[in-house]
C-alpha cells in the first residue's frame, strides 16, 4: 500500500480551496489556510480520493505511515480539519463520515498539473502563505523585504543532514499583512524580535507512573516537586532529577488538595498552598525541601503563586467570596506584612502570576467578564500597586499561564488556541506583546513551569478518558458501559425518556468544543444534535422527553437555548447580562431553572421554556444544586461560614424558607430520589468514586454503587427510577520536560 499522500506533482481545487502537495501549502480564496502536518496530509489523502470510502486503517497506515495511532487520534484530526474548511458532521458539506467504517470526502475535486522544479523560487501571491514540514524535506519560505512577496523553495534531505540543520519558524506577523518568514536557529537566544522553534525543543519524560500531579521544577533545573495521587489520597513529593532520589515531604492524606506550588530560588523552601478537608478555601504554606514540619503564612489563598527572584516575598492570588473580590497579594517570606496589589470583583480571575527578573513587577493573567462574554488578558503590574499595563491583545480563549524568559525577552505563555481549541505554549515577544506559536500537536498542555535560564519548560502530560455507563440496581451490579473508544471526553447526561440518553462531548479534548448528542441506552441509534455552532453543553430534557435547553455559546455568549429532541427548532431563551452554567426543568416541564455566575457568585434564576423575563430564585452562593420532584424544594451546598466546611441546604420554594441542613457536600453532583425523600451525591471522601444516599432525615449515608477505581463525574436516575446512567473519568498524569539544546 502507498504510504503516505501522493507524491505526484498535482494541485486539487475544491469549492474556493487550493492545495499544493509539493510545496505543502493550503490557500482559501486566495488566502492561507493553517493547518498541522497530519491535518494537512488527511486533506491531501481526502483530495486524491474523492468519493471513495476511505476506511480508517486505510487512513491510520497512509498519514502516520503504519505507526500504531489511536482512532481517537484520527477522529480528533478530522474534526481539527472539518473546523478548518468550515465543514461539520451534520452537514457533510465537504467530508462525510460513515460510521464504524471511516469518511468519504464528497466535494468535487479537480487535479491539475503543477510545476515541479523546486530548485526555483515560486512566487505566491497573496498577503501570506503556509508552510506545513514534511518528512525528509521542508518547505522554506522567505519574504522580501523589497516587493513585499513572499518566495518559496523546497529543501532537500540531503541539505538538512549537514553540520548545522536549517530549522523552519513559522510564524512572524507583520503589522501591514500576515507574512511567514524562515529563520535559522543554531541554538535558542530569545529576543524581543523572535521567537524560538519547537523543532529545537527536545522531549524528556520526568515520569510515567500515571500518578504525578501538578509538577514543578525549580529556577535551577535540579529538582522536581510534585503531588503523587495514591487512589483518594495525595502526597507532596520532591524528586532529585540528577539523582532520581525522592523525598515525600507531606505524608499520603484523604479529602485534600494541592493547588499550586513554587520553590525559593535557592532550593531552601518549597511554597504551596493546600485546601484541607472540608474547606472550602485554599491556605498558604511553607516548608523545607529537606522536609519536616509546614508553617502556614495565610489562611485563605487561592490557585496562583510565585517566589520573588531574591526568596523574599511571595505573591498569591485570593478570591474572597465574603468581599466579593479577587485579588493579589504579596507578603515576606515568612507570612508576615501581608499587601494587596491587584483586586478586581468576581467574576475575574488571576490565572498565573510571575515576578519580573528584577523583582519589581508582577505579570500575571486574568479572566475578565463583559456582558456575559469572558475574555483574557496578560498585564504587569508594580510589586508595590498601582494601574496595570497590559501586554499584547485580548484573547477570547483562555490564557491559562504565563511567565518572563531571562532578562524580559519574551515571554512563555500556556493559551487555548482558537482554532483547535488544544491548549498550547506559544512564545510572545515583548513589549509589542506580538504570539508565536511553539507546540503545534493535538496534546493540551495545561499549565506550566519553567528554569531561571528559560531553557527547560516542565509541562503535565495527561491523558483522560471518559466513558457512559448504566446500571440497574438491585437487580445486577455489574455496570454497562454504553459508548466507546479511547480519549472521549463526556460532561454532562439526562435522559429522555426511559430508553435514550442526551450527552455531551467535546469533540477534540479540550473542554471548550462540546456538542449534543442523543444515544439508545443500549449504545445504538447515536445521533448528533448540535454541530459548529459555538459550544453546546449542559443539555436537560422535558419531562415529556421532547424538548432539550442547553447552554450554548453561539449568539457570542453563554445563553439558555431550547431545541426539539431531534435538533431543530433552535430558539434562544435567555439574553442574560451575566454568564449563564447550567439548566435544570421543573417537573411539569412549563419552567426552567438555570445557575447564572453574578460577580463570581452562582446565584438560582427562572425563566419560562417559552422564554421571557428571568427571575431569581435564591441569592445564596450555590455549588451543586437540584429541584426536588415535587418543584417546591431546591437542594444546594454552599459554604456555611459558621460550621466553617461546605454543607447542603434545603430551601422550601413555596414558602421561602430554610427545610434542613445536611452535614455532606457534594463534589461534582447531586440529585433527588424518586421519593424526594433522600439526595444521591458523590464525595471526595472517597475521591468521588461511587455514588451515595443521603436521607433528609440527617442519618447515616449509604453508598450505592461499590467502585474502587476510577470518578464518577455526572449520574441521572431514568424517569422510571429504574436506570442509573452515569460519567466515569480515568486519568494519568505525568510530568514531560520540553528541553531547548
Amino acid at each position: 500500500m502507498q504510504q503516505g499522500p501522493s507524491q505526484h506533482a498535482v494541485r486539487y481545487r475544491f469549492d474556493g480551496f487550493e492545495i499544493d502537495p509539493t510545496n505543502r501549502i493550503v490557500l482559501r480564496d486566495g488566502r492561507p489556510l493553517s493547518l498541522t502536518g497530519k491535518v494537512f496530509d488527511i486533506l491531501v489523502v481526502f483530495a486524491e480520493n474523492p468519493g471513495r470510502l476511505l476506511e480508517k486503517d486505510e487512513l491510520i497506515e497512509r498519514v502516520w505511515d503504519g505507526a500504531f495511532v489511536e482512532e481517537g487520534n484520527l477522529a480528533r484530526n478530522v474534526s481539527t480539519l472539518r473546523k478548518a474548511l468550515g465543514d461539520n458532521s451534520k452537514e457533510h458539506k465537504y467530508i462525510l463520515t460513515v460510521q464504524g467504517r471511516g469518511y468519504r470526502f464528497v466535494a468535487d475535486v479537480l487535479a491539475e498539473a503543477a510545476d515541479t522544479r523546486p530548485s526555483t523560487p515560486t512566487l505566491i501571491s497573496g498577503p501570506g502563505a503556509v508552510a506545513v514540514t514534511r518528512d525528509g524535506g521542508r518547505t522554506e519560505l522567505a519574504f522580501s523585504a523589497s516587493t513585499g512577496n513572499l518566495f518559496s523553495q523546497e529543501s532537500s534531505p540531503r541539505r538538512s543532514s549537514g553540520s548545522r540543520q536549517w530549522l523552519l519558524l513559522v510564524v512572524v506577523l507583520c503589522l501591514s499583512g500576515t507574512a511567514f518568514i524562515a529563520y535559522r536557529y543554531e541554538s535558542f537566544k530569545p529576543v524581543r524580535s523572535a521567537a524560538f522553534s519547537f523543532e529545537k525543543l527536545r522531549q524528556i519524560k520526568l515520569t510515567q507512573d500515571g500518578n504525578v500531579y501538578i509538577p514543578h521544577i525549580s529556577a535551577d533545573g535540579q529538582l522536581l516537586a510534585y503531588v503523587r495521587l495514591m487512589e483518594n489520597r495525595r502526597a507532596l513529593h520532591v524528586r532529585h532529577l540528577s539523582t532520581g532520589s525522592v523525598l515525600e515531604l507531606r505524608p499520603p492524606q484523604t479529602g485534600i488538595a494541592y493547588w499550586s506550588m513554587a520553590f525559593a530560588p535557592d532550593n531552601g523552601f518549597l511554597y504551596y498552598i493546600l485546601k484541607e478537608k472540608d474547606a472550602d478555601y485554599g491556605k498558604l504554606f511553607r516548608i523545607s525541601v529537606l522536609g519536616g514540619q509546614s508553617s502556614e503564612l495565610s489562611r485563605l489563598a487561592s490557585g496562583a503563586l510565585a517566589v520573588s527572584p531574591n526568596g523574599r516575598q511571595v505573591a498569591f492570588t485570593r478570591i474572597d467570596r465574603r468581599s466579593g473580590t479577587s485579588s493579589i497579594l504579596v507578603v515576606d517570606e515568612d507570612g508576615s506584612n501581608e499587601r494587596v496589589v491587584g483586586s478586581a470583583d468576581l467574576d475575574s480571575m488571576f490565572n498565573s502570576l510571575d515576578w519580573s527578573p528584577d523583582g519589581e513587577n508582577l505579570l500575571y493573567s486574568i479572566k475578565r467578564q463583559d456582558t456575559g462574554r469572558d475574555y483574557w488578558y496578560l498585564a504587569e503590574i508594580s510589586a508595590a500597586g498601582g494601574p496595570e499595563d497590559r501586554i499584547g491583545e485580548a484573547s477570547p480563549t483562555a490564557i491559562m499561564a504565563a511567565k518572563w524568559l531571562p532578562g524580559k525577552n519574551g515571554l512563555v505563555v500556556n493559551a487555548i488556541d482558537e482554532s483547535s481549541r488544544n491548549a498550547q505554549i506559544y512564545f510572545i515577544s515583548y513589549p509589542d506583546g506580538v504570539k508565536h506559536r511553539v507546540t503545534n500537536d493535538l496534546n493540551n498542555y495545561i499549565g506550566f513551569s519553567l528554569t531561571k535560564d528559560g531553557k527547560a519548560i516542565v509541562v503535565p502530560q495527561t491523558n483522560s478518558n471518559r466513558h457512559i455507563w448504566r446500571l440497574r440496581p438491585p437487580e445486577t451490579d455489574e455496570p454497562v458501559q454504553i459508548s466507546t473508544g479511547t480519549e472521549r471526553h463526556f460532561d454532562s447526561l439526562s435522559w429522555s425518556g426511559n430508553d435514550q440518553i442526551v450527552y455531551s462531548e467535546d469533540e477534540n479534548s479540550s473542554f471548550q468544543n462540546f456538542n449534543i448528542y442523543r444515544i439508545g441506552h443500549e449504545g445504538s441509534g447515536l445521533q448528533q444534535l448540535t454541530a459548529d455552532a459555538g459550544n453546546n453543553n449542559e443539555p436537560a430534557v422535558s419531562p415529556d422527553g421532547g424538548t432539550v435547553v442547553f447552554v450554548s455559546s453561539r449568539s457570542g455568549k453563554s445563553e439558555l437555548w431550547r431545541m426539539n429532541i431531534g435538533g431543530r427548532d433552535l430558539i434562544q431563551l435567555t439574553d442574560f447580562p451575566h454568564k449563564v452554567i447550567r439548566p435544570v426543568f421543573s417537573p411539569n416541564g412549563e419552567t426552567v431553572y438555570f445557575s447564572a455566575s453574578v460577580a463570581g457568585r452562582c446565584h438560582i434564576w427562572r425563566i419560562s421554556v417559552n422564554g421571557g423575563p428571568a427571575s431569581p430564585v435564591i441569592e445564596a452562593d450555590v455549588y451543586r444544586w437540584a429541584i426536588s420532584p415535587d418543584g417546591d424544594r431546591l437542594a444546594y451546598s454552599t459554604f456555611d461560614e459558621a460550621a466553617g466546611k461546605v454543607k447542603t441546604f434545603v430551601h422550601r420554594l413555596s414558602t421561602n424558607r430554610l427545610d434542613t441542613v445536611l452535614d455532606i457536600s457534594p463534589e461534582t453532583w447531586v440529585e433527588w430520589s424518586k421519593d424526594g425523600k433522600a439526595l444521591y451525591y458523590n464525595t471526595e471522601q472517597d475521591a468521588a468514586a461511587n455514588i451515595w444516599l443521603q436521607s433528609l432525615n440527617g442519618s447515616t449515608p449509604r453508598r450505592v454503587t461499590d467502585f474502587n477505581k476510577e470518578y464518577v463525574f455526572r449520574f441521572a436516575w431514568s424517569p422510571d427510577g429504574r436506570h442509573l446512567a452515569f460519567i466515569r473519568q480515568h486519568t494519568t498524569f505525568d510530568a514531560l520536560m520540553l528541553r531547548v539544546d
